[in-house]
């Protein structure tokens, strides 16, 4: 999902999508414009801004990238790939398998929003790694594994389906005071004017122990 304020602007920015391109080719990229992280600046300005040990020593200790995702509410077992905003949009996963983890965002062990955004459908299948994003339900279990095989465990939060039409608010991709997963995908119907889908699917979760500490 690609939009902007015009829809002839939207065309001209749409991104990582051939031009003659099928509902089952799009997915969920979006403007970022939010506060907390500065559009098109590195990880470290927007992820530093909530490190406690930033204060202390004068250093940003980053954590680690997430590499495989898994939520066996939906049977997803799937890779995820390092992707990056582009001109503020958010580049597009390369196939229907992979889950895209933006480095504008949080990693993992850090306060602060991980994006994750994958593939409804594509043009070689109807069904992609977030095709059941919508069935999830509070409580449901998302667990991302770093490179070394950490477990870092979430539970769904809430789920809601947003016009594509708008921009996200704040509340969907800017920071948060705690470990937080939003996962975003396509929803609604294809509109052929645009060559989008007219919504987006939202699933936030958060850390376990964010929930026990609560």
């Amino acid at each position: 999902m690609t939009y902007r304020y015009t829809r002839r602007r939207l065309a001209a920015l749409a991104i990582a999508v051939p031009t003659l391109r099928t509902a089952r080719e799009t997915s969920a990229a979006v403007p970022v414009t939010r506060q907390g992280t500065p559009t098109g600046g590195t990880p470290e300005a927007g992820a530093c801004q909530h490190d406690t040990t930033t204060a202390a020593t004068g250093t940003c200790q980053r954590g680690s990238v997430p590499v495989t995702l898994s939520i066996p509410a939906i049977g997803v077992d799937a890779p995820v790939e390092v992707l990056e905003t582009v001109g503020g949009v958010m580049q597009q996963p390369s196939d229907e398998i992979h889950v895209a983890w933006y480095k504008e965002s949080a990693r993992l062990g850090e306060i602060g929003n991980i994006w994750l955004a994958g593939h409804l459908n594509w043009w070689t299948t109807p069904e992609a790694v977030f095709t059941d994003l919508a069935t999830l339900r509070e409580g449901d279990e998302v667990v991302l594994l770093d490179a070394e095989e950490n477990a870092f465990r979430f539970a769904v939060e809430w789920v809601r389906m947003e016009s594509n039409l708008e921009p996200p608010r704040d509340e969907v991709l800017g920071m948060t005071d705690h470990e937080a997963v939003t996962l975003i995908t396509c929803a609604g119907e294809w509109d052929s004017s645009i060559s989008e889908y007219n919504g987006r699917t939202v699933a936030r979760a958060v850390r376990w122990h964010d929930i026990a500490a609560g």
